[in-house]
């Protein structure tokens, strides 16, 4: 990991012939160039520009005109072709003054795709440093899925408001020839509508002057393995719907310890206490649905330790939620953490072993640890994971439209739309919602009577209380004359040819492509 050395040197020079910037928003589209953004020089190899095009290699980068964010043409990106792969880093930095800031954010879109999807090819992992003057911080916000269309984040940065010399670093690690990562649209701005910059509510449950103390939840650091489980009904939460993104627990004996292969596993329940000793898991009880939302280590330390999700949890407000955490740290100690806990009857279960995982049927009592769950602002309508289209270029051409949410929250119904100059946009279907949901569901429609040329479709999501959300479109071409094959294309990345048996990419002169299949 980058950069111990760059670290000093930069301590030597700050304030002397440094340009920093301290007008905001600063805003970088990468259109013709790179701005104030600049290609460090102790890294593996650059990012570069490109307009107008995807990035020169197959089954990577963006893969539909305009091709930038937002719907843009210009953009930067790092190509991951050899000889920079594998393990290889390009970073990217720009120099800042947050002197005038108390809540500085940076909204970013992101492009990371690998069409052959696995740990030889891609996509990599591109992140977020952020250097203070004194040390680097890795990794304050990092992705590494893969997906066809470009994703927009935005990033809490008041960690550093005030400082009056800041680094913002991107790092491109590129796994294999599929690792093109791409960025555009940087906005790096004060937030003026957040809680103290971060825009966060924290439900605190637990009586905050217990004494009390207990080892076996969340986490058994005296066994090899555990598990257990918490209740919180909806009056905990404040009957609430909000989105779960960070979870604490209060280490209460002064105990330090690192245990490594934690999960925890959340859901909804309409129970309020448990009804036995058994682990609830999917199938064994009147819950199902688990979300996964940490997968790691957790370090703790006396008093409250705080854990960001990997991914957020929708609570809907209505049921009880459950916390599950799953210990498979395969060491121990006897000075082990206790937490704090606050009596509440039959709303905690667990069991613990030695040598291996503990039976699911274990005990049932009330040790139900003080917990703060973090949430940022109100939950998010749908969380949307991908928003694709292609044509299917039959002797009437038509265009499927399909979607994929991680989660839904409140709502209603979506509605795809279509334009031909992004100002004006017509609902060509409407399909209804899944209310609250945690589970990652598909749609898909057919405009069976698209547009000859480019046309732009788009989603736009509805709440039962009437507010909706509109996502970033993408275009769709309709040739009206015989297009002129460029290449062809497996679903490996590899030219082929026309006596190739499988599916493939056809891919035209004119930017468009068709899936299909060659018997």
């Amino acid at each position: 990991m980058k950069k111990i050395i760059l670290t000093l040197i930069l301590s030597l020079f700050i304030g002397v012939s440094l340009t920093q910037i301290n007008t905001f928003p600063h805003v970088t589209d990468f259109e013709s160039s790179f701005g104030d953004w600049n290609n460090a020089g102790s890294d593996d190899f650059d990012w570069g520009l490109i307009n107008g095009a995807g990035t020169p290699s197959n089954g990577t980068g963006p893969q539909l005109a305009p091709y930038g964010g937002n719907f843009t043409s210009g953009y930067t990106y790092c190509e991951s072709s050899t000889p920079n792969y594998p393990n290889k880093e390009a970073w990217l930095e720009c120099k800042y003054d947050f002197s005038s800031l108390t809540a500085p954010h940076i909204d970013i879109h992101y492009h990371m795709y690998s069409s052959y999807n696995t740990s030889s090819y891609g996509p990599g992992t591109l992140s977020l440093d952020v250097f203070d003057g004194i040390g680097w911080t890795y990794g304050i916000w990092s992705n590494s899925t893969s997906n066809a269309s470009w994703q927009t984040t935005s990033i809490d940065l008041s960690a550093y408001a005030g400082l009056p010399y800041v680094i913002l670093s991107w790092t491109a690690t590129t796994i294999g020839w599929q690792s093109d990562m791409c960025l555009d649209e940087l906005n790096v701005f004060e937030n003026t509508s957040g809680n103290n910059g971060g825009n966060v509510t924290v439900v605190e449950i637990g009586d905050p002057n217990s004494t009390t103390s207990n080892g076996r939840v969340p986490t058994y650091g005296y066994y090899e393995y555990s598990w257990s489980a918490a209740m919180y009904a909806p009056a905990d939460m404040n009957n609430k719907a909000l989105l779960i993104d960070k979870i604490s627990w209060n280490v209460a004996n002064g105990a330090t310890m690192t245990l490594n292969n934690q999960e925890i596993w959340l859901t909804h329940t309409p129970e309020v206490i448990f009804p036995d000793g058994m682990m609830p898991d999917d199938g064994t009880g009147p819950w199902d649905n688990f979300t996964k939302v940490f997968d790691g280590t957790l370090n703790l330390n006396p008093g409250w330790n705080e854990i960001d999700l990997l991914v957020p949890f929708a609570y809907d407000g209505v049921q009880s939620l459950i916390v599950k955490v799953i210990n498979n740290h395969g060491t121990w100690t006897s000075n082990y953490p206790e937490f704090q806990y606050t009596s509440r009857a039959n709303t905690v279960v667990y069991n613990y072993a030695d040598g291996s995982f503990p039976s699911s049927m274990g005990y049932r009592n009330s040790y139900r640890p003080n917990t703060r769950f973090g949430m940022t602002g109100t939950p998010l309508p749908i969380d949307l994971v991908s928003f694709n289209g292609e044509v299917s270029d039959d002797l009437n051409p038509f265009v499927i439209i399909d979607w994929t949410v991680a989660s839904q929250v409140n709502n209603d119904y979506y509605e795809v739309q279509r334009s031909v100059d992004v100002e004006n946009w017509y609902t060509i279907e409407t399909v209804t919602g899944a209310g609250n949901s945690n589970t990652q569901m598909s749609y898909s429609i057919i405009d069976k009577t698209p547009l000859e040329g480019i046309s732009y479709y788009r989603l736009k999501q509805t709440d039962y209380n009437g507010i909706y959300e509109s996502f970033q479109p993408i275009a769709i071409t309709i040739s009206s004359t015989e297009k002129e094959l460029d290449k062809i294309i497996n679903f490996m990345g590899q030219e082929v040819n026309e006596y190739y048996k499988g599916m493939v990419l056809e891919i035209y002169k004119d930017g468009t492509y068709l899936k299909t299949y060659y018997e």
